[in-house]
């Protein structure tokens, strides 16, 4: 695969969006997401490179490219898929883009390390969770920061946020200055999360190692 140029995308003009062909797998069937600050312009140069992508629907226009080599394989996505993510306040405006990133998450045989539910009801495409790993040398009585983002439109107090294959101490509400009880689980911890729509909340977690 080669990247023929990188052209910037006009704000003002009309909006392209990256459509995955119908065959694909990974639960990337007929996704689209749009295309955010950049295009490039791709080709298949072996042919152990797959097109799963087009811009616009565009054949000669490639926007996903998955190639193999020997024992791996890699994808390459000509534009910022996760700002497409983000350019939205709300999910149903980015849903095509969050479901992409799941897909990813299938295509390269990794294990969530986040899930999020809400009565019963399964959150994880509609309530953005970041893990982020705190420098020790910056902040000693920290091991992680968690940001967590509604963009789902439910008000709740009660969100169920288990974080798969750790364990914590405490969890500490950095916007509301207060401890968050944190329960362990067989695999992991779980916490409750309070968030009104389009709210973030901030939490560090302290004595957390992987299981």
């Amino acid at each position: 695969m080669t990247e023929k140029a990188l052209i910037p995308i006009n704000p003002n003009g009309p909006p392209v969006n990256v459509q995955f062909y119908s065959n694909v797998s990974y639960g990337l069937s007929n996704l689209q997401f749009p295309v955010q600050i950049f295009q490039e312009q791709l080709s298949v140069t072996s042919g152990s490179g797959t097109v799963l992508a087009t811009f616009g629907g565009d054949p000669n226009a490639v926007a996903v490219v998955e190639n193999r080599y020997g024992n791996g394989k890699t994808l390459f996505i000509g534009t910022f898929l996760g700002l497409a993510v983000g350019s939205s306040p709300s999910i149903p405006d980015s849903l095509g883009a969050v479901k992409t990133i799941q897909g990813l998450v299938t295509w390269a045989n990794v294990s969530v390390p986040v899930n999020i539910t809400y009565q019963g009801q399964d959150m994880n495409s509609q309530v953005e969770v970041r893990l982020l790993k705190v420098s020790k040398k910056e902040i000693p009585a920290w091991d992680w920061l968690v940001i967590v983002i509604n963009r789902s439109g439910v008000k709740a107090n009660n969100f169920l946020l288990v974080l798969n294959g750790r364990t914590a101490l405490s969890a500490w509400d950095v916007i509301n200055n207060n401890m968050v009880p944190v329960q362990p689980i067989p695999g992991g911890i779980q916490m409750l999360v309070d968030l009104s729509v389009n709210a973030v909340a901030v939490y560090t977690l302290s004595g957390s190692n992987l299981l």
